[in-house]
């Protein structure tokens, strides 16, 4: 059973959605609680949805019939002892009355915790990501190494996380940046306002070939699961590695929930999976995908038939090996719109040499796309 915290004692109120944890928030007073919410961003309508009924419940006292307030907002039993972690944190900081609110991924199994820290009165003082086994340390010390490389004045238009501090020790890293600006919302369907943003950040475009391409990361990880794509896409992938390639800095998942507009410029986050010798078009790749997701899980067909439309409109060699690759990057960190659609390829042939394909060929762009 949770520890329950009596009366004088400060502890969370863990929101519960589906047998998992959603949110946990300072369990009293209702404002913190409120305050809380506020970090549970809106980046889908179906996040927004659910911030608005928790909000409702929290309000309205609800809450505390569903969910109990407890010590930590970890589960019991867990070996990351979070209470430790948040006190070293506040001396590091000098924050010693710091309040934390945790918001947990959509997949629990990802092993990755997400917490706001704030002030009594509920300004705040940074944003934490804890990374619990070695696969989410690595991402995150990805991340920690492309924000270095990338801080600078060269950037006029991007806005980067700056970093607070970060440690790690045999279970688990972490790293605490400075918290968003109040008015950061989501850019959405807006990819002439990010394009501009994500060209300062690709650094020199350049040519790689097969062996450089074979020592990057990302390659390493798409040929890790070679096995679950089909014959078709492994042999585009292939005559795409055939000639040199095309690359550049890559952000890796730009997607709307990593993609934010302030005044004070284009927020970019999460640079957990960016490399510096990623396919040219991953990022216009990926941002159009994330903008598409339904279309592409429901219309895997029509949706890649306007990927080739976008993206490789001459059917040209260089055109088709950039849309390829770019395509296998995402396969390789586990996009579901990529690889629904990679499962649907059929072969590409350049324009001087290709057979009409009566499903992909010629097709339009299906309606709803963007």
């Amino acid at each position: 059973m949770p520890r329950v915290c009596a009366q004088d004692q400060p502890c969370y109120r863990v929101s519960r959605l589906g047998g998992r944890p959603i949110i946990a928030t300072p369990a009293r007073p209702l404002r913190l609680r409120l305050a809380g919410l506020r970090h549970y961003r809106p980046t889908t309508k179906k996040r927004a949805c659910l911030r608005a009924a928790l909000r409702l419940c929290a309000v309205t006292g609800i809450d505390r019939v569903f969910w109990r307030s407890r010590l930590s907002p970890c589960e019991p039993g867990d070996e990351f002892d979070f209470g430790r972690w948040l006190d070293d944190v506040r001396r590091v900081l000098g924050t010693p009355s710091s309040l934390a609110t945790v918001i947990w991924p959509q997949l629990i199994a990802r092993r990755r915790l997400y917490v706001h820290l704030m002030s009594p009165a509920g300004t705040s003082i940074a944003f934490c990501k804890i990374a619990l086994n070695s696969d989410n340390s690595d991402r995150l010390k990805n991340e920690l190494d492309t924000l270095r490389s990338l801080d600078g004045p060269r950037l006029t238009v991007t806005r980067l996380p700056r970093i607070l501090h970060h440690d790690a020790t045999p279970d688990y890293r972490y790293v605490v940046y400075e918290p968003f600006p109040a008015d950061l919302v989501p850019l959405k369907h807006s990819w002439p306002e990010l394009a501009p943003a994500l060209a300062e950040i690709s650094g020199d475009v350049h040519r790689l070939d097969r062996a450089g391409l074979e020592s990057t990361i990302w390659w390493q990880r798409f040929s890790a699961g070679r096995d679950r794509h089909t014959r078709e896409f492994l042999r585009q992938v292939d005559e795409a590695m055939g000639r040199p390639v095309t690359v550049c800095r890559v952000q890796g998942d730009a997607t709307p929930s990593n993609l934010f507009r302030s005044k004070s410029g284009i927020w970019i986050c999460d640079w957990e999976y960016s490399s510096p010798s990623g396919p040219y078009r991953t990022d216009e790749l990926s941002y159009y995908l994330a903008a598409n997701h339904y279309q592409c899980l429901l219309r895997p067909m029509a949706s890649l038939a306007a990927c080739v439309q976008r993206f490789a409109t001459a059917l040209d060699r260089e055109s088709i090996g950039n849309l390829t690759l770019a395509m296998a990057f995402l396969c390789g960190r586990n996009d579901p719109r990529a690889l629904k659609l990679a499962s649907h390829w059929r072969l590409l042939a350049p324009a001087t040499a290709r057979r009409p394909d009566p499903q992909i060929g010629t097709a339009s762009a299906p309606y709803g796309l963007s």
